[in-house]
């Protein structure tokens, strides 16, 4: 049986959803479950009942399966305890905070020196900051400019890089960027 079957079910026994926040120690978590209603809905459909319960240690552990597990014989239904952990990158959350122009596909950019009136226009149909790592290798004409005019190349290159137009497909990337070439007149494009 899957574990969301599992989280179905034991929703559909206590009408409200696993809190894995609450604080509570997994005692008082049992004692508060509505056995009644819980045991009339079980001689109803006569399926095992599965307890999703967080799992703090397995000492914890296995004392509640000893307890659910004597609960059981009482009440004659087969209690199962489900233990649920959260995930370590949940717990942490950590992000990376990325610039808005990192995330940006299928655009025409354009790259302005700061330093001079260079420029160029190109575009990229995937991520824009892969090209941006592509323009920072020893053949980009970026590069070039960079080391034969100014002598020194710039940490932060990505500044220098803005969205013209967002585009469909690459037939719209090829003709916006033609177009843009032409009417801009960027020095650095080769072609």
């Amino acid at each position: 049986m899957s574990v969301r079957r599992i989280a179905k079910r034991s929703l559909c026994f206590f009408g409200k959803p696993y809190k894995s926040a609450s604080l509570k120690p997994v005692g008082q978590t049992i004692s508060e479950i509505d056995l009644g209603k819980i045991l009339r809905t079980m001689r109803k459909i006569r399926i095992p009942l599965f307890v999703m319960l967080p799992f703090r240690d397995q000492i914890s552990a296995d004392i509640v399966r000893k307890q659910l597990k004597d609960l059981s014989l009482k009440v004659h239904t087969t209690i199962q305890p489900v233990f649920v952990s959260r995930k370590i990158e949940q717990e942490l959350n950590v992000k990376e905070t990325k610039p808005p122009i990192v995330n940006q596909q299928c655009v025409i950019y354009s790259f302005q020196c700061d330093l001079c009136d260079a420029g160029y226009v190109g575009f990229k149909r995937g991520h824009l900051h892969n090209r941006v790592k592509g323009h920072k290798q020893q053949s980009s004409a970026i590069v070039k400019h960079y080391k034969n005019v100014h002598g020194t190349m710039p940490q932060d290159l990505l500044k220098r890089f803005e969205v013209l137009k967002k585009c469909r497909n690459k037939f719209d990337c090829l003709v916006y960027e033609k177009l843009l070439i032409k009417a801009l007149e960027p020095s650095l494009n080769v072609h």
